[in-house]
């Protein structure tokens, strides 16, 4: 990345927030578990990768 702006990943902007808002407790849920899976994926594969045995 060569933007020498540092990236703010840990705010919500409005139109997420409303979005995050319209859904139920266990839609929220839902989305986290979605979201908690794929990184954990992510950083398996990653792993993977980088020690093959």
């Amino acid at each position: 990345m060569s933007s020498s702006a540092p990236r703010q990943l840990d705010i919500v902007d409005d139109v997420m927030a409303d979005f995050l808002r319209q859904k139920s407790e266990g839609e929220r849920l839902s989305i986290a578990n979605g979201m908690w899976r794929h990184a954990r994926g992510m950083i398996r594969s990653v792993l993977r990768s980088e020690n093959p045995d």
